[in-house]
């Protein structure tokens, strides 16, 4: 995947202030929508699955078989990779069923995304039916795309970490879905959640499965995220939205409370990023940090040890940020030296950092330099406008006192 382009996609995207709708039965689904605040390559690795993958492959012709000893089977990617010739394909040597191997989801140029198909046989089953899927039968257009390879990715998703029920708040890391579903969905309904983390902190939020009532071109069922995005149809391939926190979540279907709609509603995984960075350090100190990050540097003629570059950047995970080691001095820390203090400090011998200077001398000497100017300036003007206001009272004084004697005058004239 080309992540520069998806990123201008969502530079371009968070730029529109109205809330868009999307008809995911119309149009190719979009990787990643919402706001840009971290580049999508990090939102790969922030969305990893903390719950074991399970991994099937075989031929296009093959049974799979999913299954799972406890909870719920969430698809987590599927792929059709064409191989051109049945001779080149050895079905028994790459064939397995629901195996723990420690592959991820990965779709590489050229591979086909099938996890609607796989979403349509085998999203929501429970632990006492397996799920069994052959490409052939459960999809009628690979009929033309000729002999390849099927890979499937699920995972056994515990039941106390779903929640369905209308108007809760939750946080952390978990999955929403509609009531009922992978079966059907009632009509008539407005349903929200609230996902939250910290102030000002990150949600991100993976929409796995989606299917909802259409009327004709337009959308009847929608479920919006944020109150940005409405998303209606049945999806592709999975989405991912961030926002900032909260995030609101709102499925909201037509028609009456006794209509049902044969349709499985949607499924989909939120993880809030509350990452609060360390800040000081013996030998590094913290420059930068934002909702999924943090970037720290060793102080002046140090390098950080594993890396031997004098900065570091860090994500963060599971809620923490992993801190990078210790500096050590440039060409190894000899014996008897001392731990530097953090700041700028320049001793004989050190080298210049451009980009320390950059941020601990010249950069705060700008911002004084320029918020001195504007306190300047603020008093010039409320000095100007004082001697103004001064200057228009003594000029309506006098005035008032020539019409006195005016009038004065006149009178005395006639008597």
């Amino acid at each position: 995947m080309n992540y520069s382009l998806v990123y201008l996609l969502l530079n371009l995207i968070f730029l529109q202030t109205k809330s868009q709708t999307i008809n995911l039965s119309l149009q190719e689904s979009r990787s990643y929508i919402g706001i840009p605040s971290v580049h999508p390559a990090h939102l790969e690795y922030l969305t990893r699955p903390n719950l074991h993958m399970l991994h099937s492959a075989g031929c296009h012709t093959t049974e799979l078989q999913l299954s799972c000893d406890s909870g719920l089977l969430v698809i987590e990617g599927a792929i059709f990779r064409s191989t051109g010739t049945q001779t080149l394909l050895n079905c028994s040597g790459i064939e397995q069923h629901s195996r723990q191997d420690g592959s991820r989801f990965h779709l590489l140029q050229g591979d086909l995304d099938i996890h609607r198909e796989l979403n349509r046989r085998c999203s929501g089953f429970s632990a006492a039916t397996d799920c069994r899927f052959n490409l052939l039968l459960d999809s009628l257009a690979s009929k033309a795309w000729g002999p390849g390879i099927v890979e499937v990715w699920h995972r056994c998703v515990p039941n106390k970490l779903i929640q369905k029920k209308c108007g809760t708040e939750v946080s952390g890391r978990g999955f929403l879905m509609s009531n009922s579903y992978p079966k059907y969905y009632m009509g008539g309904q407005v349903c929200s959640w609230k996902v939250e983390s910290s102030r000002n902190q990150l949600v991100l939020i993976k929409v796995l499965d989606l299917h909802l009532e259409e009327t004709g071109s337009g959308c009847g069922d929608v479920l919006t995220l944020g109150g940005r995005v409405s998303l209606c149809g049945e999806l592709e391939a999975k989405i991912i939205y961030a926002s900032e926190s909260p995030v609101y979540i709102t499925l909201n279907t037509s028609s009456n409370t006794q209509y049902i709609f044969p349709r499985r509603g949607f499924l989909l995984e939120y993880i809030t990023l509350s990452c609060t960075p360390p800040r000081l350090f013996p030998t590094y100190s913290l420059i930068y940090s934002n909702q999924t990050h943090a970037t720290y540097q060793c102080t002046l003629g140090w390098v950080f040890k594993d890396s031997s570059m004098s900065t570091a950047t860090v994500l963060c995970s599971q809620g923490e940020i992993q801190v990078p080691q210790d500096c050590i001095p440039v060409g190894g820390a000899p014996d008897g030296a001392s731990t530097p203090a953090v700041g700028l400090s320049i001793q004989p011998g050190d080298s210049f950092d451009a980009g320390l200077w950059f941020h601990e001398v010249l950069l705060p000497l700008v911002l004084l330099t320029f918020l001195l100017i504007l306190s300047l300036a603020g008093l010039i003007l409320l000095t100007l406008a004082r001697r103004h206001r001064i200057e228009m009272d003594r000029v309506t004084e006098q005035q008032q006192n020539t019409f006195t004697v005016t009038t004065l005058d006149t009178y005395t004239h006639f008597q």
